[in-house]
């Protein structure tokens, strides 16, 4: 809800529906999809030319993969993800999947990692009891920006695998030792690849790493003297995504259901 002297101007979301309204003077409702990430400045841009004071309140709804709407109004960590998924739709349509665009998307990330009630996020401490690596915390849909929870032990390496989509990961606790993998072929067998280590770093907590689109999301990851707790953003939902595993000695493809 967007208040000002004159009143308020409620905002909604509700994906992936999109419909901007022209008369922002009016109290009017007006239907988008949060995906829209250049609609806030829009809406304070309108304000401002009426002079009025602006406080900001986020009301969303939210349609989740299963068609089950989510309310997210008194959800502040919502709010926060929302942000940082509108943010990062901003800096794709300025600088779509590059080099800039995922080294502003890290900075972002990390920012957002660093926020104390995000550190305590509650499925961190459900990875652990589970022992799974991996849980979605918010997403835009199957196809659209996903923020995950990850969770990487020590002495134990992921299998070498890919997402089928770029993503960033920033570490939040422990210290994570990520390996890239670089495919050399042309990618024409579905069940054979030729792969090479293209780096290898010991991320601390704080740090950030990227990788693009396939072919360049292959990689392998492990905590290094501990267990490694990371937020990692992706292109698309890691949980529904067609992945991988590669054994670089036989160069054996295998399809991956979980990790």
């Amino acid at each position: 809800m967007f208040r000002c002297d004159s009143g308020p101007i409620c905002i909604q979301t509700y994906n992936p529906v999109m419909k901007i309204g022209s008369n922002l003077d009016r109290r009017d409702d007006c239907r988008f999809s949060r995906l829209d990430a250049d609609l806030l400045p829009r809406v304070a841009e309108a304000l401002y030319r009426k002079k009025s004071h602006l406080t900001v309140e986020f009301e969303y709804h939210r349609a989740t993969s299963n068609g089950m709407e989510v309310d997210m109004s008194k959800n502040s960590l919502s709010d926060k993800t929302s942000r940082l998924f509108a943010e990062t739709k901003r800096i794709l349509l300025e600088h779509g999947i590059s080099h800039k665009g995922m080294q502003e998307i890290q900075m972002l990330l990390s920012r957002f990692a660093g926020d104390a009630e995000m550190k305590e996020h509650p499925s961190f401490a459900e990875l652990e009891r589970s022992g799974a690596a991996l849980k979605v915390i918010d997403s835009l849909g199957d196809d659209d920006l996903t923020l995950v929870a990850g969770r990487f032990p020590a002495g134990h390496a992921t299998p070498i695998h890919d997402h089928t989509t770029w993503g960033v990961a920033c570490v939040v606790r422990g210290r994570d030792r990520y390996i890239h993998w670089e495919r050399l072929d042309a990618g024409d067998l579905p069940e054979a690849a030729r792969l090479q280590k293209q780096f290898e770093r010991v991320l601390e907590r704080g740090d950030c790493v990227y990788w693009f689109d396939p072919p360049g999301d292959i990689h392998s990851q492990q905590g290094e003297g501990e267990t490694a707790l990371e937020l990692v953003l992706f292109g698309k939902n890691p949980q529904v995504a067609a992945r991988h595993t590669y054994d670089p000695e036989t160069g054996e493809i295998k399809q991956l259901k979980s990790l």
